[in-house]
C-alpha cells in the first residue's frame, strides 16, 4: 500500500493523482531544449559601446485571471501538508531573443502564469475570492498586488505556484553551462566597452561603466508610491550588458535533471523508505512506548513504565498540540518548544545526558531547515515576483535567478513539511536515526544539483552589486514585514549578497556536533550515517566556496572595459569563468609607459597573465575604477619573469616571449616587498602547473623520422628565448631518446651533414617483392633518402639544392620546388640511388619543371568538364597556374592560368569544388574562395570582430565538415587567430563565436578534419588543440612543444612533420629532429 506526506495509506484515485503527475514530470524534461547560445557583441563604431536591450517582461491575459479566480472560488480548502502540485511546462528561451513587451494588464503574481491548483484561506486569497466586482481583472490584481502582497511570509499564507521541475536540457541551457562544470563549454563573457571618444552621454547620470537603469511601470500599477518616487527614476533602464554578465553559468557535462529524485513516489524507487513519511515508530509523549538507542549500537523501545518517575512527570505534563509553524518562523531552542524549565532540564540530562544533546541537536538541524525555507521564501515570493513584475528584469533574467531558487524552496519545502515535520510534531523524543537516514537522501541528491543552485546565487550577487537594483530592494523592503518584526529575518541586501553561500555552514558544524556525541556514545550506526553526511555538506558547501571565487571574478568583471572588440575578444579567451580555470590575487603595480609611469593591474590566472591599465575616477569618488585591458594577454607558458632593483623601487620586467614583447613594471607605495615576492611565487608555480597539470601532451604522441643525420648553426632569438621546460615534459625528447635504430648507432664515428633541412614526405615502395617505407628529404644541399628514425641509412639522391616543398604522389612521382623552379622527379630513379648508393643525380636530371615558381600545392578538384581528379597549383606574384596530375598522362604538367589583381602569399584546394587564395588588401587578411569551374572570388571577410584582419596574414585554410550540423564548414587560420566559417546564401560568415587566439605568432598550420586537430607552428612552440563539431564548445589545447627553430615541413593533412633543433649542448652546430605529431588512439594507455 501506497502511503502520501503524511503517512496515510492513498486512495486508488490519489495514486492515479500522482501518477499522472509524475508522468506531467516526465513529459516537461522531455520537452525542454537548450538555449541558443549568447549572440556576439555588437559595438557602435561612433561610440564604441554596445546597444542597450531592454528586458521586459510577458504576462497573463486578463481572461487567464479570471479563469483562475472562478475556479478558485470552487475549489476546496486543503491544509499545505496536503496540497498536490501540479508542474506546468514552460519553454526556455534565450535572454537576447525579441521578448514580449509588458501590458498595461500586468497580472499579480499570485494570477500569473504560474498554475495554482489550490485556494488559501488567507486574508488575501479571500478577499480576491469574494470582491465585489466580480472575476478579478488585471488592473485589480495589479492594485491588490500592492495592497497585500507587500506582506511578510508569516502574514502572507498564500501559496506559492506549484514547482517547475528542470528537464537536463533546462539546467544544462547555454546561460547554465561553463562556470560550473566544464571548461569546455563558455559563453562570451559580456563587458561595458571604453568609449573611443573623449566625452560620453550617460543617461541619467550613471557612470560610462555602470548599467543605466530604467523601471517601466504599467499606468495602473501603484508599485512605486508617492513616497518612494525618491528611490527610482523613470527615465532609468536596466541595459542588457548588466544582465549579459549574468550569463555566468554554464555547464555542458552533468546529464542528470534537476534534483534527480526529490519527488518520486513511493513506488518509483527501491528506496521506498527513503521517500515515504515513515510509519509510527515514535511515538507521541503519551505512548506506552518512548524511543531510546541503546549504547549497544541496537535500537529498541522503552515502555512508559520504564522511565524513572520524574521523567514521565515531564513527558505527560507537557501540553497538547506541539506543532511547528510553518506561516512564519520563530528561532526556539528545543528546551524552549517544550517548555522546559531549568530544574525539568536539569533532570532531563541527568536521566540521560546523552538523549538530551542528540534531541536537542536534531531539533536544532531541523530549525535551521526552517529558517532557510523561512528566508528562501521571502527572497522569492516578495522580492523576487516584485522584480519581475514591475518589469525590472526579463524572464529570462528571473528564471536564471529566481526560479531555479524557487526549485530549490520546493524541494527544501518538501522535506521539512512532508518528511521532517510530522517526525518533530507532538514528538517529545524524536527517532533521530530516522531523520539521518531522510536527510541522508535529501542532501545526497541536493549535492547532484547545487552548483546549479550556486549559480543563481551568483545571479543575485550580481544584482544586487548595482547601485539601483540595491535601491530597489531596499524599496520592497518596506513591504516585507518580517524584515523589521522578526529577529530572524536576515536583511534585504544580505539575502541578495552573502546568505545562500555557504548556506549549510551552521548545519555542518551542527553535524560535527552530533557526530561527537554518537562518538562519545558508541553509537557506531548513527555516527556512521552522521560522518557520511557532514562529508556530502561539505562538498555542498565547497560548491559554494567556488561561487564565492566565481563572485570574485564578477566583481573583477564588472571593473574590465575595453577599447575595441579586439580587446574584448582576447579576454575572452582567458575564459575567466571557467569553473575549472584558477587564479590568483590580481596585483596593483606601476607600468611604464613612454616617459611615464602609469597604475597597472596583474590578474594571473593558470592560462594567461593579464595586464590591466587602472583607469581612476578621480571627479567623481563614487564611480569605481576602470580596468581596461591595454596588452594581448600573455599566455602563461611563454611568460618569463626577471627583478632588479633600481634605487629605492624593485623592478619587475614581464617578458611575453609569444608575441614578443617587454613590459616594465615596479612597486607601487602600497605594495610591500613581501607582497610582491609572493605574487611572483604565484607566477612561477602557475607556470608549473601548466606543465604538470597531467593532461598536456597527454593526447598526442610523435613519431621520430631523423634525430641525427642533419645538423645546422643554431639560431638565436634574444632577448625573447623561451626558457628551457624539464625533460619529463619534453615530448621532442623523450621520443629521441628511445632511439630506435639510432641506439646502434656510434655517434662519436657518425659525421652527420651539415645543412638545413626544408621540406619532407615518406613514401612506400616495393622492390624485389620487399615493401620498405622510406623518408624524402629536401634540403638547402639536396635530396636525401632513408628509413624511419635510422639515421646512418640516409643517402644524397638528388642535387636540386634549396629544396623548400617536396610532395610524394602515389608512391610513383615527386613534386618538389628547388630555388624557383618546380620540378618532376621519378620515385623509382631516385630509389635505385639510394637503394645502391649510387652519386646523386645531377641538377639538370629532372623529367620536367616549371620556372619562376614561389609554392605549389596539390589538391582533389572537380569541374564542370570531369568528376575531379588531383590537381597542382603553382603560384608567383599574380599569376596562377594549374594542372591535372594523372597517373594516364605519366604524371606530365598540362599547364592553364589565370591572373589575380593582387599579389597572391596563400592558395589551398578546400573542398572538391573549390580553393581559397589568400592575400593582402590594405593590410587586412583576406581569404578569396573560388572554383575552376567559375574563377571568381567569395570573400571570406565577414568576421564579428571589426578590424580583426588588420595587420593579419593569411597562413592557411582547411575544410571542416561538420557532422552534427551536417554542414561544410572552413577553418581560416591567420598569423594570430583562426576561426570557423560557413556558406549563408552565397556569403561566407563566421559560424563559431570562438576566436582561437594563439600564444604565439603562427608562421604555418596544419589541419587533420578527421581527427579535427588543429596544429599551429611558430619558431619558438607548436600548439595542438582539439576542435569540435558543437559550435558552442571551446577548442581544448591538448598538446604544446617547446624548442628552436621549429617548421613544418609537410602541412599535408594527416601528413603534418615538422622540424626542430635540439636544444641540448652548446655547441654552435644543433642536430635537427624530424618528427611527426599524431594523436594517440588510446590516451588513456601509457605511453
Amino acid at each position: 500500500m501506497c502511503c502520501d506526506g503524511n503517512g496515510k495509506a492513498m486512495q486508488p484515485s490519489q495514486k492515479h493523482k500522482q501518477s499522472k503527475y509524475f508522468e506531467s514530470l516526465k513529459l516537461r524534461s522531455s520537452q525542454s531544449e537548450l538555449a541558443p547560445i549568447i549572440p556576439p557583441l555588437n559595438v557602435s563604431p561612433t561610440t564604441g559601446t554596445s546597444p542597450l536591450l531592454s528586458p521586459t517582461l510577458s504576462s497573463s491575459t486578463a481572461a487567464t485571471a479570471a479563469t483562475a479566480a472562478t475556479a478558485a472560488t470552487a475549489a476546496t480548502v486543503e491544509t499545505e501538508s496536503s496540497i498536490e502540485r501540479k508542474p506546468t511546462i514552460t519553454p526556455l528561451q534565450s535572454p537576447f531573443q525579441g521578448q514580449s513587451n509588458k501590458s498595461s494588464s500586468t497580472l499579480s503574481p499570485l494570477h500569473s502564469s504560474m498554475a495554482v491548483d489550490r485556494i488559501d484561506s488567507s486574508p488575501l486569497r479571500l478577499h480576491l475570492q469574494t470582491d465585489s466586482n466580480g472575476p478579478v481583472s488585471s488592473s485589480s490584481s495589479s492594485t491588490l498586488q500592492n495592497r497585500f502582497v507587500s506582506s511578510s511570509p508569516a502574514s502572507k499564507s498564500h501559496t506559492p505556484s506549484p514547482p517547475k521541475r528542470f528537464s537536463k536540457h533546462r539546467l544544462n541551457n547555454t546561460e547554465n553551462i561553463n562556470y560550473t562544470l566544464n571548461a569546455n563549454l563558455s559563453p562570451p563573457v559580456i563587458s561595458r566597452l571604453v568609449s573611443s571618444s573623449p566625452t560620453k552621454t550617460i543617461v541619467g547620470g550613471a557612470s560610462p561603466t555602470s548599467p543605466n537603469i530604467n523601471i517601466s511601470h504599467s499606468d495602473n500599477s501603484d508599485f512605486v508610491n508617492n513616497n518612494d518616487h525618491h528611490l527610482y527614476d523613470d527615465s532609468h533602464q536596466l541595459d542588457v550588458e548588466f544582465f549579459d554578465d549574468l550569463s555566468l553559468l554554464e555547464n555542458n557535462e552533468t546529464q542528470i535533471s534537476f534534483f534527480k529524485e526529490p519527488m518520486l513516489s513511493p513506488v518509483q524507487t527501491d528506496n521506498k523508505a527513503l521517500f515515504e513519511s515513515p510509519t509510527t515508530t515514535i511515538f507521541r509523549k503519551r505512548s506506552h512506548q518512548l524511543f531510546s538507542p541503546m549504547k549497544d549500537n541496537k535500537t529498541s523501545f522503552v515502555n512508559m513504565s520504564q522511565l524513572p518517575l520524574d521523567m514521565k512527570i515531564i513527558c505527560n505534563s507537557r501540553a497538547e498540540n506541539n506543532f511547528h509553524t510553518m506561516n512564519g518562523f520563530v528561532n526556539v531552542s528545543y528546551m524552549e518548544f517544550w517548555n522546559l524549565t531549568s530544574e525539568e532540564g536539569k533532570t532531563y540530562k541527568d536521566w540521560d545526558k546523552t538523549q538530551f544533546e542528540i534531541q536537542s541537536l536534531v531539533f536544532e538541524i531541523f530549525t535551521n531547515l526552517k529558517k532557510i525555507r523561512f528566508n528562501l521564501h521571502r527572497l522569492i515570493f516578495i522580492y523576487g515576483l516584485e522584480f519581475k513584475d514591475t518589469g525590472f528584469i526579463s524572464d529570462n533574467i528571473y528564471d536564471k535567478t529566481f526560479e531555479v531558487l524557487q526549485e530549490f524552496y520546493y524541494y527544501l519545502d518538501k522535506l521539512v513539511v512532508k518528511k521532517l515535520k510530522p517526525l518533530f510534531d507532538d514528538h517529545f523524543f524524536v527517532d533521530d536515526a530516522q531523520v539521518l537516514k531522510i536527510l541522508a537522501g535529501w542532501f545526497k541528491q541536493l549535492k547532484l544539483q547545487y552548483r546549479h543552485i550556486s549559480g543563481s546565487v551568483v545571479y543575485l550577487s550580481k544584482l544586487s552589486s548595482n547601485e539601483d537594483v540595491r535601491k530597489l530592494i531596499i524599496g520592497i523592503s518596506k513591504k516585507d514585514l518580517e524584515n523589521s518584526s522578526n529577529r530572524s529575518a536576515v536583511s534585504p541586501i544580505e539575502l541578495f549578497n552573502s546568505y545562500f553561500v555557504k548556506l549549510f555552514t551552521s548545519i555542518e558544524l551542527l553535524f560535527d556536533r552530533l557526530k561527537s556525541v554518537y562518538k562519545g556514545a558508541n553509537y557506531i550506526k548513527n555516527f556512521d550515517v552522521t560522518d557520511d553526511l557532514q562529508q556530502v555538506i561539505k562538498e555542498i558547501n565547497n560548491i559554494s566556496d567556488s561561487t564565492s571565487e566565481l563572485e570574485k571574478k564578477i566583481s573583477f568583471n564588472e571593473k574590465l572595459s575595453y577599447k575595441t572588440e579586439i580587446d574584448f575578444s582576447h579576454m575572452e579567451m582567458v575564459d575567466m569563468f571557467n569553473v575549472k580555470r584558477k587564479s590568483k590575487e590580481p596585483l596593483h603595480l606601476e607600468m611604464k609607459s613612454n616617459l611615464n609611469w602609469t597604475q597597472a593591474i596583474l590578474a594571473p590566472f593558470d592560462n594567461y597573465l593579464v595586464i590591466l591599465q587602472v583607469k581612476s575616477n578621480a571627479i567623481n569618488l563614487n564611480k569605481k575604477d576602470e580596468y581596461v585591458l591595454c596588452k594581448y594577454p600573455i599566455s602563461i607558458q611563454y611568460l618569463e619573469v626577471d627583478t632588479y632593483v633600481d634605487g629605492n623601487y624593485k623592478m619587475v620586467i614581464i617578458k611575453d616571449i609569444g608575441n614578443k614583447a617587454i613590459y616594465h613594471f615596479r612597486r607601487a607605495n602600497d605594495i610591500t616587498v613581501a607582497i610582491l615576492d609572493r605574487f611572483l611565487k604565484d607566477l612561477h608555480i602557475l607556470k608549473a602547473d601548466f606543465w604538470a597539470q597531467g593532461k598536456l601532451n597527454k593526447k598526442i604522441e610523435l613519431k621520430i623520422f631523423n634525430a641525427n643525420s642533419f645538423i645546422s648553426k643554431s639560431e638565436s632569438y634574444d632577448p625573447f628565448n623561451l626558457a628551457p621546460i624539464p625533460d619529463t615534459f619534453n615530448l621532442v625528447n623523450l621520443e629521441v631518446s628511445k632511439g630506435g635504430k639510432d641506439n646502434e648507432l656510434n655517434l662519436d664515428e657518425f659525421e652527420p651533414i651539415l645543412t638545413n633541412v626544408l621540406s619532407c614526405d615518406y613514401f612506400s615502395y616495393k622492390h624485389e617483392g620487399v615493401s620498405e617505407k622510406l623518408c624524402l628529404v629536401g634540403t638547402t644541399f639536396g635530396i636525401f633518402i632513408g628509413k624511419l628514425n635510422d639515421s646512418a641509412s640516409f643517402h644524397k639522391v638528388h642535387q636540386i639544392t634549396n629544396v623548400k616543398k617536396i610532395t610524394v604522389m602515389n608512391n610513383e612521382v615527386v613534386f618538389c620546388i628547388g630555388g624557383e623552379s618546380l620540378y618532376r622527379l621519378s620515385i623509382e630513379k631516385l630509389f635505385h640511388t639510394y637503394k645502391f648508393r649510387l652519386p646523386a643525380s645531377d641538377i639538370n636530371v629532372f623529367q620536367e619543371n616549371k620556372r619562376y615558381i614561389s609554392d605549389f600545392t596539390v589538391g582533389y578538384q572537380s569541374s564542370a568538364k570531369d568528376n575531379g581528379c588531383p590537381y597542382l597549383f603553382a603560384w608567383n606574384s599574380k599569376l596562377v597556374y594549374y594542372s591535372k596530375i594523372l597517373k594516364d598522362t605519366d604524371w606530365k604538367f598540362i599547364w592553364q592560368s589565370f591572373k589575380t589583381h593582387y599579389n597572391i602569399t596563400r592558395l589551398q584546394t578546400v573542398y572538391a569544388n573549390n580553393f581559397a587564395v589568400g592575400h593582402i588588401v590594405d593590410g587586412s587578411a583576406v581569404w578569396n574562395l573560388s572554383k575552376l569551374s567559375d574563377i571568381r572570388s567569395i570573400g571570406l571577410n565577414q568576421l564579428d570582430v571589426k578590424d580583426i584582419l588588420k595587420s593579419e596574414t593569411p597562413v592557411a585554410i582547411f575544410p571542416f565538415p561538420n557532422q552534427e550540423k551536417n554542414i561544410s564548414e572552413v577553418l581560416v587560420v591567420f598569423s594570430k587567430f583562426a576561426t570557423r566559417m560557413k556558406n549563408v546564401k552565397g556569403k561566407y560568415i563566421q559560424s563559431s563565436d570562438e576566436i582561437i587566439w594563439f600564444g604565439m605568432q603562427c608562421d604555418n598550420a596544419s589541419f587533420d578534419c578527421e581527427e579535427k586537430i588543429l596544429i599551429t607552428v611558430g619558431k619558438q612552440a607548436v600548439e595542438i588543440r582539439a576542435l569540435y563539431d558543437d559550435i558552442t564548445r571551446k577548442s581544448d589545447l591538448i598538446g604544446c612543444l617547446f624548442g628552436s627553430s621549429f617548421s613544418l615541413i609537410n602541412e599535408m593533412p594527416g601528413k603534418a612533420i615538422l622540424k626542430v633543433q635540439d636544444i641540448k649542448g652548446h655547441d654552435e652546430y644543433k642536430k635537427q629532429i624530424i618528427f611527426k605529431i599524431r594523436r594517440l588512439k588510446n590516451p588513456g594507455k601509457s605511453r
